[in-house]
């Protein structure tokens, strides 16, 4: 593989390595949505590259008691290695079944990427930045609990979507994606998760001429 194809790929393989860390990955999926987008690589490039590359390298975290969580030092020698390798067979039998866990986060970020490359460039990054804020909120049980609180404010209103803009976005991109994220008890929590983010976003436009 040439050096540059090689750093086409590396944020790539460090934005999917996330998924994989032992904390809420759940709050990654827009940001790496992005990365996808940025890299120009197609569905069935990345789905290549998911399925050979980066779960052989990452799937054993899932199952780690004590798993990384921080940020996983990146082995660029074994994913060069295995993507310079075509999948027979075994590899793919065997590499989709390593990451049952990882499955769905992947089809999120699949999905975030598919409503990115509809806008035009100028408006992906503030649009994956609005999901990201989203996420903080719709994943906690109510607004209070949610960590750095001014901090996804700050993010929400650094995108200059207006206020109509967020409602939107979240209305038709977002809460029909993350909804089906939702696990266990979460889901019949879903209206009061909805909430949080509806109260997120008049927090942030809460001066009348915002």
């Amino acid at each position: 593989m040439h050096p540059p194809e090689a750093a086409r790929r590396r944020p790539v393989w460090e934005a999917l390595s996330d998924l994989f860390l032992d904390t809420e990955t759940r709050w990654y999926l827009p940001r790496i949505a992005w990365v996808l987008v940025q890299s120009e690589y197609s569905k069935e490039e990345l789905e290549q590259i998911w399925r050979f590359e980066v779960v052989p390298s990452y799937w054993w975290n899932l199952f780690d008691i004590a798993g990384e969580w921080g940020g996983f030092p990146m082995d660029e020698k074994s994913l060069l290695k295995r993507a310079r390798r075509r999948p027979g067979w075994l590899r793919k039998l065997i590499f989709p079944r390593l990451s049952p866990l990882a499955d769905p986060l992947w089809q999120g970020v699949l999905q975030l990427r598919e409503i990115l490359l509809t806008l035009q460039e100028p408006n992906q990054r503030p649009a994956a930045d609005a999901w990201t804020a989203f996420a903080a909120a719709y994943l906690e049980e109510n607004l209070q609990r949610l960590f750095h609180l001014e901090d996804k404010l700050e993010l929400l209103r650094s995108t200059q979507l207006p206020r109509q803009a967020c409602f939107e976005t979240f209305r038709t991109d977002f809460r029909p994606i993350y909804s089906e994220q939702l696990i266990g008890k979460e889901k019949a929590q879903e209206e009061s998760r909805a909430e949080n983010v509806l109260e997120l976003i008049q927090l942030a436009f809460r001066n009348p001429d915002s």
